[in-house]
């Protein structure tokens, strides 16, 4: 079972001062993962080949052509490509670049590898739908009178101090994510950013990936809740990858005063409405400030 106290670190995707607003610490759990993805590749087949011909001392047109079985139409083009990049000298023999080239391809591996985080919920077992690359964003925190997590924000001149409420998970159910759920994920974040990206962080073409540790990292993760100006409560959702930090723009009102759920929220924002309305047996506790 994961631990969720005062010592948890927190994650905060949304930043900049949202005036009344409460902020949630929910428990979330986070996994890392390796995946290679193929570097690009600086000649293609035909450029290389021809490339490692002459190296070879096959530098004639028409004998080229018949070692590769092509036309020599295109073995000329493929020439005229490789002396215009610097590759090849005027006698089509490679010049100092064009053997450095063949060697960082020859040596090189074809992959890279990168690492990234999915986020999963501790009580149903669920992936958030977004892939994290680099660093995760730790928020800046003081503890309060009683040693929780106040989050920190503004600069030297103008700082501000948000409150938190967290939020103890109550059955654990901590289980390792699929590996084909987490590429889903990372394309889903990945069409995101194409759509909007404001973030600078590009999402990698995955095909397969690896999980760096059996075990997940606890975290608190901070879920802004406000209020709309109908009066009903907002809950940015913090796996929308559609706002400023790819967090939290697209929020939902949603009214507090009954039980039910709008059905209009995704699951994550219902189980954060949930808990803030009228929590269930079971479900975890609020602390409140």
């Amino acid at each position: 079972m994961a631990s969720f106290d005062k010592a948890t670190p927190v994650l905060r995707f949304r930043r900049g001062k949202v005036p009344g607003a409460v902020w949630l610490l929910w428990p979330v759990l986070v996994w890392r993962v390796v995946a290679p993805v193929p570097r690009e590749q600086v000649l293609n087949f035909f450029q290389r080949a021809v490339l490692a011909l002459a190296r070879a001392g096959v530098v004639r047109v028409v004998d080229v052509a018949e070692r590769l079985m092509i036309g020599p139409d295109l073995t000329g083009l493929v020439v005229q490509e490789l002396r215009g990049m610097g590759l090849l000298d005027h006698s089509d023999r490679p010049t100092h670049r064009g053997l450095q080239t063949l060697d960082d391809i020859e040596f090189d591996p074809p992959e890279d590898a990168t690492f990234g985080h999915v986020i999963s919920d501790p009580t149903t077992g669920k992936l958030w739908p977004r892939f994290c690359t680099g660093d995760l964003p730790i928020a800046d925190v003081e503890p309060d009178e009683e040693g929780w997590p106040v989050l920190l924000g503004g600069s030297a001149g103008d700082p501000w101090k948000d409150w938190t409420y967290s939020v103890t998970p109550g059955t654990q159910r901590i289980v390792q994510p699929d590996a084909r759920d987490v590429l889903r994920i990372a394309r889903r974040t990945r069409r995101q950013h194409a759509l909007d990206d404001d973030d600078g962080r590009d999402i990698p073409r995955l095909q397969r990936v690896s999980f760096v540790d059996e075990i997940p990292q606890p975290y608190w993760l901070a879920v802004c809740v406000r209020r709309h100006e109908s009066g009903d409560w907002m809950v940015d959702d913090p796996s929308d990858t559609a706002s400023q930090s790819k967090c939290g723009r697209r929020s939902t009102p949603s009214s507090i005063g009954t039980r039910a759920a709008p059905t209009d929220l995704s699951d994550h924002r219902r189980r954060f409405w949930l808990t803030v309305a009228d929590p269930a047996p079971g479900a975890g506790d609020v602390r409140h400030r």
